[in-house]
């Protein structure tokens, strides 16, 4: 797992990439619903614009560490 400001770090340089990009403005916003739109639906009259790969490898990560913390929910320490 990734820490918290590694986290929030890349977070923020995917809303800096997006920010100028034809999307949804609620998309804008580094949140998993915004990442998980953008991985499905960014590339369209997106996908020629600069930072474009960086901003979608940077959505697949955050997903993927959303997705881990959420299968870990719940666990006790100790338990994989």
């Amino acid at each position: 797992m990734m820490s918290l400001a590694s986290y929030l770090t890349l977070r923020s340089e995917y809303e800096d990439i997006v920010h100028d990009y034809k999307v949804p403005e609620e998309i804008k916003v580094g949140l998993e619903e915004s990442f998980k739109w953008f991985d499905k639906y960014g590339y369209k009259s997106n996908s020629l614009r600069s930072n474009f790969s960086r901003a979608k490898d940077i959505c697949r990560l955050l997903l993927g560490e959303l997705n881990v913390k959420e299968t870990t929910k719940g666990q006790r320490l100790g338990t994989s």
